[in-house]
């Protein structure tokens, strides 16, 4: 590790000797949810990114995911404004922007806005094949009898002409 990098580590733990590690998380993420950038968010901090993203890794990985995803909610209210402020003049730029924000909010938050890796399912039907297999069976019984019927009647005629010699 060089100098410069001991020397920045160093303002990051008196930054957080003289306000807390609390201070500090709750900073971070108050910035990242309200959609602070990572430069942005450093410079509020007097720190470099670099330095903050591995105190994040080390201390507060989770609080963090967190914040990403209460900023995805807003990147989709931002998609829905976009959206919904649409007219025929500016419809292209309305429309990728929308697309944009889907995209990073599909990002930051994927099992609410992103590419579910999991299947929900919400609706389950059952079917009783043992009541269809009945109804079936009683219809096809039905059918044959009256065909059977039908055919006897026709048959007699034919019998009667093979008897007198007809045929």
């Amino acid at each position: 590790m060089g100098k410069l990098t001991r020397q920045r580590y160093a303002e990051l733990d008196a930054l957080i000797a003289d306000r807390g590690e609390d201070w500090m998380l709750e900073q971070i993420t108050d910035g990242i949810s309200e959609g602070l950038s990572h430069a942005d968010l450093a410079c509020r901090l007097g720190l470099k990114w670099g330095i903050v993203r591995q105190w994040i890794e080390a201390n507060c990985a989770e609080d963090v995911a967190g914040a990403y995803r209460a900023r995805a909610d807003l990147m989709m209210d931002q998609a829905t404004k976009s959206a919904m402020q649409a007219d025929v003049d500016s419809l292209a730029v309305d429309k990728f922007q929308a697309e944009f924000w889907l995209k990073l909010a599909g990002k930051a938050d994927r099992t609410k806005y992103g590419d579910r890796t999991e299947v929900a399912v919400t609706n389950v039907h059952t079917v009783d094949f043992r009541g269809l297999l009945e109804m079936r069976e009683a219809r096809l019984r039905e059918l044959v009898q009256s065909q059977v019927v039908s055919v006897q009647s026709e048959a007699m005629p034919v019998y009667e002409s093979m008897q007198e010699g007809e045929l």
